[in-house]
């Protein structure tokens, strides 16, 4: 039994009860554990250091996995069957000699030889049948032994944490893994899909609002000689009662905003049909009824067109002018103090395109601010002229006091 515990790397330490609470590994035996479980107990992985122990406690721990079990057992034949299991799945095999007393000494009957071979075979048949040992067997070698084995598959069980769910199947952490990576894969998919829906329905409701719109100022040319929707103060350039007043200060009596207000106050159109679904801040309940314009820019959902006293467009000629879209993102960095980019489109779709109206009631979505003729829609022409003039190189600056160069000059704000 001495060959077995240099087998182990074991140290003579204990006997008994005391030997199973003391029992320990070797500083070698432990290094070479730790190194088998780091390997993924993959003795081929571990360094040339600790690669011969570690060998050998994976051959030792490959009985864990079979299905030779302990327990107490009756038949002899039985007992040996389970022996022989045992040696099998460890990759060892039975002497000749072993084999001769064997045969001598059939596991149904009595051991009658003596001598040194004799104690260890009833020593291995009264460990397995739950017996005494004979004399001469090492309960110490035994019981370190089994100490051995239950700390290696408490190691490998801390690499493989099962979860069990009550009358549930168990999961082992790599199946929670790759459930959870399939669910990131198809929420991947999934999620922008469900944006693109959701971008899709804003879109859709936000070209149902300026249809309602048409209609309404449809309404209001039928009441005022074709004319757009205007308040009497509120002309751009700073003209009528502003005094010098930007057509960009909403809430004053010279903002354009006031203009396209004034389908509300005439009950032409709601506040919600003018309240883009794309802009956070869009007011869609009405306040005071005695207000003449939104509270402030933010709450402004469309730019229209720039008034510009009786030389303002008409609903029926030039028709394909247009007279209002998401609102202007040049405005919005104009106000700002920041460089404009007349190419810009609206923040309303997240800078994918805008929805335009037309003077002739047709609403279409523009994937760039200009127009199929060149006018773009956030400038009056001279500032357009001015950047082709100079290729474009010329930072463009808006003072809000700027009116569009004729009728059919597109130039929305605010």
């Amino acid at each position: 039994m001495s060959e077995r515990q240099d087998y182990f790397g074991m140290d003579d330490a204990g006997d008994g009860a005391d030997a199973w609470r003391d029992a320990a590994l070797s500083p070698g035996d432990e290094a070479a554990l730790e190194a088998l479980i780091e390997a993924g107990f993959d003795a081929s992985r571990v360094s040339e250091s600790h690669r011969a122990r570690a060998e050998r406690l994976a051959r030792m721990l490959g009985v864990l996995d079979s299905p030779v079990c302990f327990e107490s057992c009756d038949g002899a034949d039985e007992i040996m069957a389970r022996v022989r299991g045992v040696a099998r799945v460890a990759g060892a095999a039975l002497s000749r000699d072993d084999v001769d007393f064997m045969e001598l000494n059939p596991p149904d009957r009595p051991i009658v030889a003596t001598g040194q071979r004799a104690s260890r075979h009833a020593g291995i048949r009264g460990l397995v049948s739950g017996t005494s040992p004979a004399v001469g067997f090492d309960q110490e070698l035994c019981d370190r032994t089994f100490e051995l084995v239950m700390l290696a598959e408490e190691s490998r069980q801390r690499l493989r944490i099962p979860v069990e769910t009550v009358g549930g199947p168990r999961w082992s952490w790599r199946d929670l893994v790759t459930i959870a990576a399939t669910l990131l894969l198809g929420a991947s998919v999934i999620l922008p899909l469900l944006a693109a829906g959701d971008r899709q329905a804003q879109r859709l409701a936000c070209a149902s609002n300026l249809r309602e719109v048409a209609g309404a100022m449809g309404q209001y040319a039928n009441q005022y000689r074709d004319s757009m929707p205007i308040a009497a103060a509120s002309l751009g350039g700073g003209g009528g009662a502003g005094g010098g007043q930007r057509w960009w200060d909403v809430g004053t009596s010279a903002s354009n905003s006031a203009n396209l207000y004034t389908l509300v106050r005439g009950g032409f159109a709601s506040l919600r049909a003018l309240a883009c679904p794309g802009n956070p801040s869009a007011c869609k309940e009405m306040r005071d009824p005695r207000a003449i314009d939104w509270a402030c820019l933010d709450e402004v959902s469309y730019s229209y067109q720039i008034q510009k006293g009786v030389q303002s467009c008409c609903l029926n000629e030039p028709s394909r002018t247009a007279i209002l879209a998401d609102r202007s993102p040049v405005v919005r960095r104009a106000v700002a103090g920041r460089v404009i980019d007349p190419f810009e489109n609206s923040g309303n779709h997240t800078g994918s395109g805008q929805h335009v109206l037309f003077a002739d009631g047709a609403v279409g979505w523009l994937t760039t601010p200009q127009l199929p003729n060149g006018d773009n829609i956030w400038l009056p022409r001279t500032i357009e002229v001015e950047i082709r003039r100079v290729m474009m190189s010329v930072d463009p600056k808006l003072r809000g006091v700027e009116t569009p160069d004729s009728a059919a000059d597109a130039f929305l704000g605010p």
